[in-house]
């Protein structure tokens, strides 16, 4: 990576999105704590507040989206190429995300709306590739089990991150993301390990503010985001570069299920997820660095060079 870029990722990409992240969070569950215990409830026949779970979600997409135009250095209100629109799927989850958090939707609402935004974000960003790389029937197919698939995933680990409360949850959301960054990388699909980094920014900012404030919780609304970026990040890998190994994506694919499992206590349940999701993504980075998952490719900064 050059140095020119990789300061820029460092500063505008992660330091950046991390400190807003502390700030406003930090701010958020703070007020969240100081509030008596009385008016943390909304009425006599409804569950305590959760307080401010709306925050994750849109930081998240914020900062994916702010380490994403550290590489592109622009904005446009809709790109012709496919590969821009990163920004708008980033988007498009995090507001789902924010909507999640923010209110207390039925859960087949809640379905509903996340399979139509992955379905989307799928769309946006594959459409492009037919007929010459997705036959027309491929490329609904995609789009139809990115909403399904990818609703169902969301249902399951926001089961397990809405009871998990205090750091174990951000430090399992970083056990995923994180080793997405160099699967990308290797898989050929650099831009889009470089936009994590801000996820992974405001990851360990959530991770810093939980030690302090242990109600904070990543439930309703941050698993719809986590998920729909493992989302872009497989039709980046899978679709817009040439896919190394289907058998990796799919084992990335699943990692975020490990997010709904639990065993016992905060620490056991973290081991477990964190322990599963490393075997998956482990054994996912070693398929696409096997020899003959190997391509003759360009250099993934070649564009960088070339400006």
């Amino acid at each position: 990576m050059p140095n020119e870029l990789l300061i820029r990722v460092v500063l505008h990409g992660g330091v950046v999105p991390g400190v807003a992240a502390f700030a406003v969070l930090g701010l958020l569950w703070w007020r969240f704590a100081r509030r008596p215990a009385a008016a943390k409830a909304e009425g006599p026949d409804t569950p305590p507040a959760r307080g401010p779970r709306w925050a994750a979600p849109l930081l998240l997409a914020l900062g994916f989206g702010v380490s994403f135009w550290v590489v592109e250095q622009s904005i446009e209100l809709w790109p012709v190429a496919n590969t821009r629109r990163l920004y708008h799927a980033a988007l498009l989850v995090g507001l789902v995300g924010v909507v999640e958090g923010a209110t207390r939707l039925p859960w087949i609402v809640r379905a509903v709306v996340r399979g139509a935004a992955f379905a989307g974000v799928a769309w946006m960003l594959t459409e492009g590739y037919s007929p010459n790389v997705l036959t027309p029937a491929e490329l609904w197919l995609l789009v139809a089990g990115a909403g399904v698939v990818g609703s169902a995933v969301v249902a399951f680990a926001d089961a397990g991150l809405s009871r998990t409360t205090g750091w174990t949850g951000p430090l399992a959301a970083l056990a995923l993301i994180g080793p997405l960054q160099p699967f990308l990388h290797l898989a050929g699909y650099s831009s889009g390990s470089i936009a994590l980094t801000g996820v992974v920014a405001v990851l360990s900012s959530a991770l810093l503010i939980a030690l302090a404030f242990r109600s904070l919780t990543l439930g309703s609304g941050t698993a719809t985001v986590l998920v729909g970026l493992v989302l872009i990040s497989l039709l980046g890998a899978g679709v817009q570069t040439e896919p190394k190994s289907i058998p990796a994506l799919l084992l990335v694919a699943a990692a975020p299920l490990a997010l709904g499992l639990r065993a016992g206590g905060p620490l056991t349940t973290l081991v477990l997820r964190g322990t599963l999701v490393s075997l998956g993504m482990g054994a996912a980075i070693g398929l696409v660095v096997m020899p003959g998952a190997e391509a003759s490719e360009p250099d993934p900064y070649a564009d960088y060079y070339s400006d």
